[in-house]
């Protein structure tokens, strides 16, 4: 697996969602020490201009703001085919498990509770986004697949009809 910062590829995006700046400014610092790209949003409605515009790698997404919380912004963000496909990590200080299974029923893939620890925020970014990588190569190739059984069939057919 690729650490969270290839050197190789252009930084990974990731999308920041929270209506604390004393927040976004702790997880700023964290990620960008790492050589990640990140952007910022302070609502959820930010959040959703911002996702689909940018296409990030992950988001990040505060479940307590208001206007748009966190968990009906992540049910927004996987009803739109361009964003669906968007891991989002939910932050929040709600440790309750009704909390955490209203998260993964929103679609967000991971929770982690505030206050955030780094190295735990950290392993969690890197474990998604490896999956992410990896999902899209499988991807390609199950397109690449498919492609070649068109091509095998087409070629069975122009035999059986030379033949």
């Amino acid at each position: 697996m690729k650490p969270i910062a290839d050197t190789e590829s252009p930084p990974q995006t990731i999308l920041t969602v929270d209506d604390q700046p004393a927040n976004l400014r702790v997880l700023i610092d964290c990620l960008e020490r790492k050589g990640l790209h990140v952007l910022v949003a302070l609502s959820g409605e930010e959040a959703l201009e911002r996702a689909n515009f940018v296409l990030p790698d992950l988001i990040l997404l505060d479940v307590h703001m208001p206007g748009l919380d966190g968990f009906a912004t992540c049910r927004q963000l996987k009803t739109n085919p361009l964003t669906q496909r968007i891991p989002v990590i939910f932050m929040t200080g709600a440790t309750e498990t009704r909390d955490k299974l209203a998260g993964f029923a929103a679609g967000g893939v991971d929770y982690v509770t505030k206050p955030i620890s780094e190295p735990e925020v950290l392993a969690r970014i890197d474990t998604h986004l490896s999956v992410s990588a990896l999902r899209r190569q499988l991807e390609i190739k199950n397109a690449q697949l498919e492609r070649s059984n068109v091509e095998l069939k087409q070629l069975a057919i122009e035999r059986a009809v030379r033949a």
